[in-house]
């Protein structure tokens, strides 16, 4: 009985300690998780101000979205394999960026990009976003579905895009990517906009 004292002395010590360890350890996993949560969020409010700043025709702003050697590409899917994809432009770096806004949709072109299904993998300071893109156009009156596959990276604490690989489907009209390029193609000249 002289021991028990001495033994409810070594038992409580270590339960403390091991009780250190474990709000150590959950607070360092709650704060991991906080951060994801954070790093989402930072994502997807990026990828909504992109969409805005193209809706809202500012689509220089996007540059600043990015990183200096971003890529931006445009692909056509293949129906029988969405997963495949056939590339129809690639613009490298903010100057061949900057030119393509009005090569790819028209000068008077108003586009409308609405994302859905957004999901994002974080990587530490990297990570990728995949979204499905419906995009209504005036005045060449055509809605198109996409898909986004972004890769991104965070500098100085922000989030920007790295790349952004836009895979046509088709338009709603159903015409696959192809057929239907080829009809976007005839509305902007029959408006002057080619």
């Amino acid at each position: 009985m002289a021991n028990q004292p001495q033994h409810r002395k070594a038992c409580g010590g270590l339960a403390r300690i091991f009780s250190r360890l474990f709000c150590q350890t959950q607070g360092t996993e709650l704060a991991a998780r906080v951060a994801a949560i954070e790093d989402r969020n930072a994502i997807t409010d990026l990828i909504h101000r992109y969409t805005e700043v193209i809706r809202t025709r500012r689509e220089l702003d996007c540059l600043d979205l990015m990183v200096d050697d971003a890529i931006i590409e445009v692909r056509h899917a293949n129906p029988d394999d969405p997963t495949q994809s056939t590339l129809l432009s690639r613009y490298t770096g903010r100057d061949e960026i900057r030119l393509s806004f009005k090569q790819t949709a028209g000068a008077s072109a108003n586009v409308w990009p609405m994302i859905h299904n957004l999901r994002i993998e974080l990587i530490g300071d990297e990570a990728r976003a995949t979204s499905v893109m419906m995009s209504a156009i005036w005045p060449h009156g055509k809605e198109y579905v996409g898909e986004y596959r972004d890769t991104l990276r965070k500098v100085a604490g922000e989030w920007k895009f790295t790349s952004r690989s836009h895979s046509v489907f088709g338009d709603s009209t159903g015409r696959y990517s192809l057929e239907a390029h080829a009809a976007y193609v005839s509305a902007k000249s029959e408006i002057g906009d080619a």
